[in-house]
């Protein structure tokens, strides 16, 4: 069942590549990283507001912050389980998903908080 706003998402949004990379193993001893997989998805992409960001954690802010709307879910790194943050492609730069909201019980989809990574 799709609601209005995931119709939305589906119609005027953009199909988009979340990578998604499981944390990695130990395997005789030795730390083997985890795999990266893509998945598509349609989200709509909008830069973000300041009070959207203001409760990030100033380490993990550079400046170029987004939100998406996204018609499925999507992950923030969980310590607790050992899952790394999905990372969202978009306009060929990649951005970590930092905080996810899902939107319950009358719209149902996922917002979330994404920030540019820094590369190395």
């Amino acid at each position: 069942m799709t609601t209005d706003f995931q119709e939305m998402i589906l119609n005027f949004g953009e199909v988009l590549t979340v990578v998604r990379k499981p944390s990695g193993t130990y395997v005789d001893g030795r730390y083997v990283e985890g795999t990266e997989s893509e998945i598509t998805m349609a989200a709509s992409i909008q830069p973000a507001r300041g009070s959207q960001v203001q409760f990030l954690p100033e380490a993990q802010r550079t400046g170029e912050e987004l939100v998406g709307y996204f018609a499925g879910e999507v992950f923030t790194s969980r310590a607790q389980s050992g899952k790394n943050s999905d990372v969202v492609v978009w306009q060929g730069a990649r951005y970590l998903v930092l905080s996810v909201r899902r939107w319950l019980p009358t719209q149902i989809y996922w917002e979330a908080i994404l920030t540019r990574e820094v590369e190395e």
